[in-house]
């Protein structure tokens, strides 16, 4: 059966589902809206907070009256509406948990729980003849000159980028593809996700701002992050990407906190003679018509001040 991590709280407790070979989706919004926790977990679930060497585990009954999720759970685990997980099962997985997380357990429980809690499957490749390994270039997102063009990235890990023949479709992967118009000082970002219709965030200004602004602004869309379960990837992505692109420290759910703030007027913004910023710019749209319309706007805009 498949299980559902949702990290609410740290990076670390991030970090270390990860290193225990899974995929956590982390949570980050409706903290103060326990209705919607009961709307949503109606399949068997529990939520988890760790205090000391054990856990606290809860149910969406316990935490009615709690008035941020991040005070009474650091994570919770849910499985679909048809799996049959009852006091045993969760005492296993509860034992399983304390196991990753370093904590006392007991290992007859521990392995249940881990036979219960499944790994993602993941398929390993070889890299052959059929692939070719290409530089990126990691300050502009561009192909190095010796890429073939024709073919399709299939995965990008610490600037290097595996590519896959045009024949060949990924599956389930995101690929992110970028351009700079010098002349614009824009920068255009384009994240495609299998099946997904394209997310391409326009930054202006980006000489001023960097690409710390794309990690904020595709949150502009309402369906990036949205759903616990088929966008569970979307943050980790971008936590991947901003350590591809070298930018400090890491990201976190506080660099989008920080843009709606500055989106965001105020009396005390006014009286300052502060104006807040342009709200995000995004599309979905491919990136080439994104491209066109702005070199076409401007090259309008031209013709009638002449």
């Amino acid at each position: 059966m498949d299980s559902i991590i949702t990290v609410y709280t740290s990076q670390d407790v991030m970090k270390v589902f990860r290193d225990a070979g899974y995929s956590p989706f982390y949570h980050g919004m409706n903290y103060e809206d326990m209705d919607w926790f009961n709307r949503n977990f109606k399949s068997p679930h529990r939520f988890f907070k760790i205090i000391g060497q054990e856990f606290e585990v809860l149910e969406c009954t316990d935490i009615e009256n709690c008035y941020d999720i991040r005070d009474v759970a650091d994570f919770s685990i849910s499985f679909n509406e048809d799996s049959e997980i009852g006091f045993d099962e969760w005492l296993y997985i509860t034992n399983y948990l304390q196991s990753i997380f370093g904590f006392n357990f007991a290992e007859r429980y521990s392995e249940r729980g881990s036979d219960i809690m499944k790994k993602p499957y993941v398929v390993n490749i070889d890299v052959d003849d059929e692939f070719e390994m290409v530089e990126f270039d990691k300050k502009v997102g561009k192909w190095d000159a010796s890429c073939n063009q024709n073919s399709k990235p299939m995965e990008l890990i610490d600037g290097v980028v595996v590519s896959m023949k045009p024949d060949m479709e990924p599956v389930g992967a995101y690929f992110l593809d970028t351009r700079y118009i010098e002349d614009l000082d824009i920068k255009v970002y384009q994240v495609t996700k299998t099946g997904v219709v394209p997310f391409t965030i326009v930054v202006r200004d980006w000489s001023k701002k960097g690409d710390k602004y794309f990690f904020s602004d595709i949150y502009g869309s309402n369906d990036w992050d949205k759903n616990r379960t088929s966008d569970r990837f979307d943050f980790p992505f971008l936590q991947d990407q901003w350590k591809v692109m070298g930018l400090d420290g890491e990201f976190t759910m506080q660099v989008v906190k920080d843009r709606i703030e500055e989106c965001t007027p105020s009396a005390d913004k006014i009286k300052m003679g502060i104006l807040p910023e342009a709200e995000p710019e995004i599309y979905r749209k491919c990136i080439d018509s994104v491209v066109d319309n702005l070199i076409n706007n401007i090259a309008c805009a031209h013709k009638r001040k002449r």
